[in-house]
């Protein structure tokens, strides 16, 4: 939050590298700017390379966590049985061949028509993340409120929510005000199937 701070501070909302900034259009990122204003473009390079393998284990996470729940799914019976063939090495090659053929058919969706339905994979993937955050938040409210009924002592509880009750349930009340603007915004932008 300081860092956003200071480069508020530093960047002036008028300037054109950020208002010209767009998914067509990107002029520079902030952090770059700031360095390069500063007269150290080096540091703007840096920067820009930092950022880059900053996102290569982001990226790499989601595929990795799809790939093993594709196994576990298939280990239960919830998947075709195929997706639970592991290599002698341990490794999962069909969950993670039809992980990287899902994803490369979603990510070329974006290419496809008018981008439409990339946008709807990518609003249906958000609101999945904070449906799951409803539900985590929800399950904190009954299980910190079936403890209070038990009579059990919080003192004894590893962690202390000090805003509960009121902080799940406002997690939860802007969890649904995301979905809702979320889904109200792409609305138009949804495919119509």
């Amino acid at each position: 939050m300081r860092t956003l701070t200071i480069i508020a501070f530093l960047i002036p909302y008028t300037d054109p590298n950020l208002l010209n900034a767009s998914e067509q259009n990107i002029a520079i990122a902030p952090f770059s700017l700031v360095f390069s204003r500063a007269g150290i473009t080096v540091a703007a390079s840096m920067m820009n390379a930092v950022i880059l393998i900053a996102i290569l284990p982001a990226g790499n996470a989601s595929p990795f966590a799809a790939t093993r729940a594709l196994y576990v799914l298939s280990v239960e019976r919830s998947a075709p049985r195929i997706f639970s063939w592991v290599t002698r090495s341990g490794v999962l090659v069909m969950a993670v061949a039809a992980t990287a053929a899902i994803g490369a058919l979603c990510f070329s969706a974006s290419k496809v028509g008018d981008g439409r339905a990339y946008v709807w994979l990518v609003t249906a993937s958000s609101v999945a993340g904070f449906i799951t955050w409803i539900g985590i938040a929800w399950a904190h409210h009954r299980f910190r409120r079936a403890w209070n009924l038990q009579g059990r002592d919080l003192d004894v509880a590893p962690y202390k929510a000090w805003l509960y009750p009121a902080g799940p349930i406002i997690a939860l009340l802007m969890c649904v005000a995301v979905i809702a603007r979320t889904s109200a915004r792409s609305g138009a932008a949804a495919p119509r199937i």
